[in-house]
């Protein structure tokens, strides 16, 4: 399993087109894999002033085709990829990690699934989704940083169809109550929406 990043020029029309579209986004990242049928999980992170394209696979991702659509390719840019079996071997019991989570918080009434779209709902759905992925959450150090809604269309012709995608990231401070359930957690998701960008929990050592 790899952790890897990549800066994309926001400048770049490629860049903006791609960020209003998901779809778009899930192919192009999808291509940096020919290879790989696991599970890809991908978000877009602003570090500073830079904005990137985070990815946890199973393999490590080939960039060129990736750079040469939203980075820089004349300057010889690359990617970067490490080792995430090292991180996933230091979850332990109680252990205590800073978080970061893009998720599609959502609920189904009657059979029909609808955004929850308050920061307030957002926020209970992850509380929701705590245990039974392994963790509890230290309520007083868990924010919704970025919450927003975009639309763009799936498929091609009969079968092309309008996508609403409400989306909320949460940053904050968790313990583990299950080292195996959490691992799951980092490796397949959380919530729905993965192919768009929604789902990867990344962690950090709490100092």
């Amino acid at each position: 399993m790899y952790l890897s990043r990549v800066e994309i020029n926001k400048q770049r029309i490629e860049t903006k087109r791609a960020l209003m579209s998901p779809q778009i986004m899930h192919a192009s990242i999808k291509a940096c894999f020919p290879k790989s049928d696991g599970r890809i999980l991908w978000r877009a992170d602003t570090l500073g002033h830079n904005l990137y394209i985070l990815i946890a696979a199973p393999i490590k991702p080939d960039f060129t085709d990736f750079i040469r659509q939203y980075g820089w390719p004349a300057s010889g840019q690359t990617g970067e990829s490490g080792d995430y079996g090292q991180l996933l071997d230091r979850i332990t019991q109680d252990s205590v990690w800073r978080f970061r989570l893009t998720a599609n918080p959502v609920h189904t009434v009657k059979g029909k699934i609808y955004a929850h779209v308050t920061a307030a709902h957002q926020r209970n759905w992850l509380l929701d989704r705590a245990e039974c992925n392994g963790f509890v959450l230290q309520g007083d150090a868990l924010d919704v940083v970025r919450r927003d809604t975009i639309r763009f269309h799936k498929g091609r012709g009969t079968e092309r169809r309008e996508v609403t995608l409400a989306r909320a990231s949460f940053e904050g401070v968790l313990t583990v109550r299950d080292a195996a359930l959490f691992k799951n957690a980092l490796t397949q998701g959380i919530g729905r929406a993965r192919a768009y960008g929604c789902g990867l929990l990344t962690v950090a050592r709490l100092l």
